[in-house]
């Protein structure tokens, strides 16, 4: 996601340096004919963890078509991010869930042995 959010990040400003259109990192910056990199860095951080976490406050919208373009795709990269996440986090406690089971069955299975053994139970809580 970090990745994803830094590549957002460069984007905004190749879309907003490319001077052909007022992009909305100019409309936010406090003064767009001076843009301070710091404010255009945590206007596009922030946009960036919005449009990943939400669908978006509605507080920054894209200006120009090629904005739009890019939103669409990074809305759809991620949801793919995001899922993936989702799936990877189940996968591990699936993995972990079949992981105690069998330690389960083969703690009872050794029980088992003991007991039909007659072994002393000092032997066995070893």
């Amino acid at each position: 996601m970090l990745l994803e959010q830094n590549f957002t990040i460069t984007q905004q400003y190749f879309q907003s340096g490319l001077g052909v259109q007022t992009t909305w990192l100019d409309n936010y910056s406090k003064n767009p004919g001076e843009r301070d990199w710091l404010d255009d860095y945590t206007s596009s951080v922030y946009w960036a963890v919005i449009t990943m976490i939400t669908v978006g406050y509605g507080d920054i919208v894209p200006i120009t078509q090629t904005e739009r373009f890019f939103l669409i795709l990074l809305t759809i990269l991620s949801c793919g991010i995001f899922a993936y996440s989702v799936n990877s986090i189940g996968s591990i406690i699936s993995t972990l869930t079949k992981d105690h089971r069998e330690f389960k069955l083969k703690m009872f299975m050794l029980t088992n042995f003991m007991k039909e053994r007659n072994l002393s139970k000092d032997f066995v809580t070893q």
